[in-house]
């Protein structure tokens, strides 16, 4: 039976811009039907890329990853600027840097543009 008590998503900050998630699977898939798809589908997954073993681990019925979030806390007279960067490369992630490098190891392009 599912401890309904148990949070489905927690997270801490670590050290620099990363962030550690704890998913409760029991939690997330209602039926073990959807459990087992997900079961079926994760080694591919897991080998589908070298970092994302160092970046997701499953233990039971915890899924637990890294991510990386960069909110600055330094508040002075200059204008506020919001960059918005989604969905961090595992590479990137597993270096603890944003834009690390590109998947061939060369250093990343950044491209900036003023939207009116």
């Amino acid at each position: 039976m599912k401890n309904k008590h148990q949070k489905l998503l927690s997270w801490y900050k670590a050290k620099g811009c990363t962030l550690n998630f704890k998913i409760n699977l029991d939690r997330l898939f209602e039926t073990a039907k959807e459990r087992e798809k997900f079961n079926e589908k994760w080694k591919d997954f897991i080998d589908s890329d070298p970092d994302n073993k160092k970046v997701y681990k499953i233990n039971g019925n915890i899924l637990s990853y890294k991510s990386e979030q960069l909110i600055p806390t330094k508040i002075d007279a200059r204008p506020p600027l919001l960059l918005v960067l989604g969905n961090p490369a595992t590479h990137s992630v597993e270096a603890g840097m944003f834009f690390s490098f590109e998947g061939n190891k060369k250093e990343h392009r950044f491209w900036l543009r003023d939207v009116p």
